[in-house]
């Protein structure tokens, strides 16, 4: 018996690997920036959302701002460019943001952003399961695991 016999197959491996390299993938474009300047250059749009927090809580509207000065230089570029397009529902998540840091604003981001994504990719498997298969887990067969990679690693 040699000591390859032991391992699993490549079939039961090769689905968990796609799925770690995705989520490697999603890692370093989505929460480290890489390709895109780094992470001062990713959340544009979350910048938005901080910056409409604030104007909201300060009574300024968000769709026509009056502030012209950022408390944190991290803000300066969505200062440059703010353009909020985001319906008024999206208000309790502005003002959660405006009530953080910034960096605390950016983790709790990122954490929502991370979230949602998991939550997807795992919907994305229950669907991905041939119906009356709901052991497929159980029983070994990992193929369809190669769906929620898909999703975590779609750029």
């Amino acid at each position: 018996m040699t000591v390859w016999s032991k391992w699993p197959s490549r079939g039961r491996i090769l689905p968990w690997v796609v799925l770690s390299c995705a989520s490697a993938f999603t890692v370093a474009l989505g929460i480290l920036g890489m390709g895109h300047g780094g992470r001062a250059s990713t959340n544009l749009d979350m910048r938005w959302l901080y910056l409409a927090g604030m104007y909201w809580r300060d009574g300024i509207s968000a769709y026509t701002p009056t502030l012209s000065s950022p408390i944190d230089p991290w803000l300066r570029e969505a200062v440059q460019r703010y353009d909020f397009a985001y319906p008024p529902q999206i208000a309790p998540l502005c003002l959660l943001l405006a009530a953080c840091s910034p960096t605390w604003a950016r983790g709790l981001m990122t954490a929502f952003n991370t979230g949602s994504a998991l939550i997807f990719a795992g919907f994305s498997v229950r669907f991905a399961r041939e119906p009356g298969r709901s052991g497929a887990l159980l029983s070994g067969d990992t193929s369809f695991w190669i769906v929620p990679a898909v999703v975590l690693g779609n750029p």
